[in-house]
This record gives C-alpha cells, sequence and structure tokens, in this order.
C-alpha cells in the first residue's frame, strides 16, 4: 500500500467519520474530512484526494449521487476514484442494490452499509 495516498471521507455521521478515519490511518492513508456534499467538492478541487469514500444521505436524500456526477464532468476531477458507502437501500426498503454506471452513478463500487472494514480496505486497494 503507498502511504501517500489521501482519502477524503464525506459523510454526515461524525461517529462513523471517526471511525473510518481511525480505520484509514491505521493501515497508512491520510485522511480528509468533508460533512456534506459542499465541503466534499470545495476539498477536492483544493486538494485533489487521490480517493473518496462518499456517503449518499446526507443533506438531502440524494446528495452523494449528485456529487459524484459532478466529479465526473468536472474536467479536472474526472477519472478521480469514488466509492459510494450508503444504507439507502435498507433506508428506503429499496428492492434492488445501486451499482456503478458510465453516466447515471460514475463511482468504481458501492458498498452497503453497515461497511466490513476489511472489504472496504480490499476496495481501496483495488483503485490503484
Amino acid at each position: 500500500m503507498d502511504k501517500n495516498k489521501t482519502v477524503l471521507l464525506v459523510d454526515d455521521d461524525k461517529e462513523y467519520i471517526n471511525s473510518l478515519e481511525e480505520l484509514l490511518t491505521s493501515v497508512g492513508y491520510k485522511v480528509l474530512i468533508a460533512h456534506n456534499g459542499k465541503e466534499a467538492l470545495a476539498h477536492t478541487e483544493k486538494t485533489r484526494p487521490d480517493a473518496i469514500i462518499l456517503d449518499v444521505m446526507m443533506d438531502s436524500d440524494t446528495e452523494g449521487f449528485e456529487v459524484s456526477r459532478v466529479i465526473s464532468k468536472t474536467e479536472a476531477l474526472n477519472g478521480l476514484p469514488v466509492i459510494l458507502v450508503t444504507g439507502i437501500s435498507r433506508e428506503m426498503n429499496l428492492p434492488f442494490r445501486f451499482e456503478p454506471h458510465k453516466e447515471l452513478l460514475p463511482v468504481r463500487a458501492v458498498i452497503d452499509k453497515p461497511v466490513d472494514p476489511s472489504d472496504l480496505l480490499k476496495k481501496l486497494e483495488e483503485l490503484w
């Protein structure tokens, strides 16, 4: 694992962010934090992290979907790997899971909450 990789964590649940930050720093990642889509886009444009772990339901129920689309359509950010981590299917009792799609959901992976730490680390390592 490249110890110089920076990951931006985007979630409005501060306890969840703290636990992910602890996990990622324990294996050598540098971590940035944003609590909503607006902060995430500002961080992304300013610092250009190596990857983003992005929640869906924050200030709005679909905020993470919107942020992933903005990133994919912004020339300077296009190609930035995003892992969507969400509990939306469970929260809204949806009969389906979300999957990456080049235009509709431009992310590298979708992981359902609650997240298995080893699964998340594996997905991150697969990005590079």
